[in-house]
């Protein structure tokens, strides 16, 4: 089961993160799921999750030439710990900094629970002030 887990996980990526395909969210997440990473009150169900990641697009629209690649995953029991690297090139404004024309990459290590082979329940850190940094 846990390389099964492992995989949703990598075919989520490929097709939200990388293909930005919004309309599978329902195909990976369950009815009732919990983004603990979202704000209080906006972190439970599908709808909530897609304005999540719709939120997410547009505060990285900035960025072109975008790669996101799984470094490592931890399978245990129902949970997937999945550590990933994203790279781009800021050509847009990003958190009030104008485009610098910069390569970046930003770390995220994500904490994602599985229920009837979709994800129930997700975590995650991202490193925002690295990356931040790298445009300063």
């Amino acid at each position: 089961m846990t390389a099964e887990n492992k995989r949703i996980l990598a075919e989520f990526v490929q097709a939200v993160w990388i293909e930005r395909d919004l309309d599978v969210l329902d195909a990976f997440w369950t009815v009732d799921c919990v983004n603990h990473a979202a704000r209080p009150g906006e972190e439970i169900g599908l709808a909530a999750l897609r304005r999540y990641h719709e939120a997410l697009a547009t505060d990285f629209a900035g960025f072109e030439a975008v790669t996101v690649n799984i470094i490592q995953q931890v399978a245990e029991a129902d949970l997937v710990v999945t550590h990933l690297i994203t790279n781009g090139i800021h050509r847009g404004a990003f958190s009030g900094l104008a485009p610098t024309g910069r390569a970046v990459h930003m770390r995220t290590i994500r904490i994602d629970r599985i229920a009837h082979r979709k994800i129930a329940e997700h975590w995650s850190l991202a490193d925002v002030p690295g990356l931040q940094a790298q445009l300063r």
